[in-house]
């Protein structure tokens, strides 16, 4: 089996890092083993299952360890990123490839998959998104499937937050959403979320069933979080458009409000700036008064005594 690797302008946009092709190929290659490992540990294997898919597929890195299955199972891959999913479209032979927006929902048909991983996403996601998308998840998973997320833990909190009110604040709540991604190639939410054991497993309950926690499950690194949906889960479609409606509607809403906030911020702004004028062209105005009054007052005291002594 040959990896497919892609240049480093297309692999940078995942790894946000250049790589020459034999260390992109060596961490290709360790993401899959350790996948593999990870599901082995659980009883689980790629090949149980019928019907896979990628969720932040990017650039196939982790898919291609799999090219052996192509023919037996049915992958699909779907990313926020057109320009990697193009170079899969034209590279990556066999799996199905699609473009997803920043919000639900996706173009699959409900219960469609019998098992979703995804590898670095959640680790990136703000907390509204992250529901959003693990609902969304929920609605594309079959009964009986399984969903397996990696996070970013304490092991990584440990590396990565230097702050120590940022720490405080994942200690204490659990979670803490870092805005430290500036590489004017993914969008601005795409930044690093952290999320606790404790957390992370709760957030999962309220979507999945049996959700198991393995920290640093995936290569001794990002914790790993694997889930079922029970086989006899209630598959109401309607449901699930009513959900995704309303998830629309929510978007829509939000984006409303953050342009609005935006307006006031620039009125708030000008009003400022008014106000910084106002307030310099009055202090200029009371310097000019007492450069004039004081010397008249002045005057006009020393006249007074002169007469007073006439008197």
């Amino acid at each position: 089996m040959a990896i497919k690797i892609p240049p480093a302008e297309i692999h940078s946009r995942v790894t946000l890092k250049t790589f020459d092709d034999q260390e992109y190929l060596r961490r290709s290659v360790e993401l899959g083993v350790g996948l593999n490992s990870l599901m082995a540990d659980q009883g689980l294997s790629m090949g149980q299952f019928r019907r896979i898919l990628d969720f932040g597929v990017g650039c196939g890195r982790i898919l291609v360890n799999y090219e052996h299955l192509f023919e037996e199972i049915e992958f699909y891959g779907t990313d926020i990123d057109s320009v990697t999913v193009n170079w899969c479209r034209a590279n990556i032979a066999g799996p199905r490839f699609s473009v997803n927006e920043a919000w639900p929902p996706l173009e699959y048909p409900t219960a469609f998959f019998n098992f979703i991983y995804s590898i670095s996403v959640f680790t990136h996601l703000p907390e509204d998104m992250m529901m959003a998308w693990l609902a969304e998840i929920a609605r594309v998973l079959a009964p009986g499937g399984v969903f397996l997320a990696t996070t970013h833990g304490d092991y990584c909190a440990q590396l990565f937050l230097p702050n120590p009110n940022d720490v405080e604040e994942f200690r204490r709540t659990g979670q803490h959403y870092q805005m430290n991604i500036h590489d004017h190639v993914l969008p601005d939410w795409y930044q690093t979320m952290f999320l606790s054991r404790e957390r992370a497993t709760a957030v999962l309950s309220q979507f999945f069933d049996d959700v198991l926690f393995v920290p640093r499950g995936l290569c001794n690194y990002q914790d790993a979080l694997i889930a079922c949906k029970h086989p006899h889960a209630r598959q109401d479609s309607v449901l699930w458009e009513r959900t995704s409606k309303e998830v629309a509607e929510l978007r829509a809403e939000l984006q409303a409000l953050r342009k609005a906030s935006a307006t006031t911020i620039q009125e708030l702004e000008s009003l400022k700036a008014g106000h910084d004028d106002l307030n310099d062209r009055m202090n200029t105005l009371l310097e000019r008064i007492r450069n004039w009054l004081l010397p008249t007052l002045e005057k006009h005291s020393a006249a007074l005594k002169h007469r007073r002594r006439l008197w």
